[in-house]
């Protein structure tokens, strides 16, 4: 069968199929169609793309058509979308219409349940049956109907139970802090909170236009944040991407914070406020070895899981953790919600900076990162690679020469025809040699080329 759902969504072109009105129309449908009885109310949001309301449109014209009342939040973060799903129990599903930290012209569908996660993938395979068991059929000629306006009500409610949470929480301000807002789904929500937990806030990137998400700023290009926070002499940057569920930082010297670093230092505060007791630590396969090596040193389980914030949750949820995240600054607290949230992150370091009365880059350097290489190749089909048998090869040798020192992880992208190579060791011209040697033998065997251009 085919699918729709990769590892975060839907993702592709926002010209193309399945974001065509027609495709887009039979989706809202086969959404509607997995609804039980007496289930009929589905809150939308999106961030700032320019193919968002048209998306946005014909996708409620499917779910209409199914008998479902759509309210629109407008252009709001998706982590929004997964607080409301958790605190107003009349919303049956919740829809972002968003591609993340990709390019305008690329856009995506997040699903929530009732809970505020991300679907599973039992409910993404039964939506998927829905959707192709239409592919054939034409629908009736289907007319817009008017959708609820909850922009205002759902951005109101969101900003004052953080505000109700953190007011105690964050007892000294910061002096400065700069954020960019990657001129996406933060760019008004994000300055009203933070500015209430410093004395200075200055904000870049947050014009959008409906073409420049993630253009050059945000957490995919930090030199913008970087320039911003030195020359300003600021506490700290803080990078969101297009629709705010992921923060990354730059510290008062410029130096880049990612995931890890937060793990890291929220775990280091865990300890000293007696937070954690014994309980773990979640990240992803992609997370550097130094968190491991650091978390090893303080004897603090830990857990990796495959890489989307919805297998951090979970792991989250069966272990018991209070924290976990991503390197690419998806950060759940278990304590607040269920999915990366990017303004709560920098909220909860802003927090532990209040606390500490130290700065981010005394925190950050508590962690000591292994240099890690990544290799990204286009491939033509993604040939399992348990079945090259020279690459297993390779990969075998390289293992026995890292010697329990480093790592490797070789994996296909969920949402693109990507090849990802990644090895960790304390040699940075040895593992670059390493991934340069697995990405040449992947290029021959499964593109049937011999030259590759990183």
């Amino acid at each position: 069968m085919n699918e729709l759902f990769g590892t975060d969504g839907i993702r592709g072109k926002a010209d193309e199929y399945p974001f065509d009105d027609k495709s887009l129309e039979k989706l809202g449908v086969a959404i509607a169609g997995i609804l039980k009885n007496g289930e009929k109310n589905i809150i939308i949001g999106r961030d700032t793309r320019e193919s968002g309301t048209r998306i946005l449109n014909s996708l409620a014209r499917g779910l209409c058509a199914g008998g479902v009342k759509v309210h629109d939040a407008g252009v709001i973060p998706t982590p929004v979308i997964s607080y409301m799903m958790r605190t107003v129990p009349e919303y049956h599903i919740g829809i972002v219409i968003s591609a993340s930290h990709n390019p305008y012209d690329d856009n995506g569908i997040k699903l929530f349940d009732s809970s505020g996660r991300k679907t599973d993938s039992e409910v993404e395979r039964k939506i998927e049956q829905e959707f192709f068991a239409l592919a054939n059929k034409d629908l009736d000629c289907l007319e817009k109907e008017e959708m609820e306006d909850i922009c205002a009500e759902t951005e109101k409610t969101y900003i004052n139970d953080l505000r109700n949470v953190f007011e105690t929480e964050i007892k000294n301000k910061l002096e400065h802090i700069v954020i960019d807002c990657a001129n996406g789904a933060t760019s008004h929500i994000a300055s009203i909170i933070l500015s209430a937990y410093a004395e200075r806030v200055t904000v870049i990137a947050d014009k959008p236009n409906g073409i420049n998400i993630n253009d050059n700023c945000g957490s995919t290009n930090l030199k913008l944040l970087k320039n911003k926070v030195i020359n300003n002499k600021a506490n700290l940057g803080i990078a969101f991407d297009g629709d705010g569920d992921r923060a990354l930082f730059v510290d008062e010297t410029g130096n880049e914070i990612d995931g890890d670093h937060i793990l890291a230092l929220t775990a280091e505060y865990l300890i000293s406020s007696g937070e954690l007791n014994g309980k773990a630590i979640v990240s992803t396969v992609m997370a550097n070895f130094g968190l491991e090596v650091f978390l090893k040193e303080r004897n603090i389980p830990f857990y990796r899981t495959p890489v989307g914030d919805k297998y951090v949750w979970q792991k989250m949820y069966e272990t018991g953790s209070p924290v976990g995240g991503e390197q690419s600054g998806h950060i759940i607290f278990a304590e607040h919600g269920v999915t990366g949230d990017g303004i709560l992150t920098a909220l909860k370091v802003i927090q532990i900076l209040s606390e500490s009365g130290k700065s981010l880059s005394e925190h950050a350097g508590l962690l000591t990162k292994y240099p890690q290489v990544l290799y990204n190749l286009k491939v033509k089909e993604k040939v399992p690679l348990e079945q090259i048998k020279s690459f297993q090869a390779e990969e075998n040798k390289i293992l026995g020469e890292l010697n329990g020192k480093g790592r490797i992880v070789n994996r296909y992208s969920g949402t693109e025809k990507l090849l990802r190579v990644m090895i960790e060791g304390a040699d940075i011209d040895k593992i670059n040699e390493y991934a340069q040697k697995l990405i040449n033998i992947a290029n021959t065997e499964i593109n049937k080329e011999s030259d590759y251009d990183r």
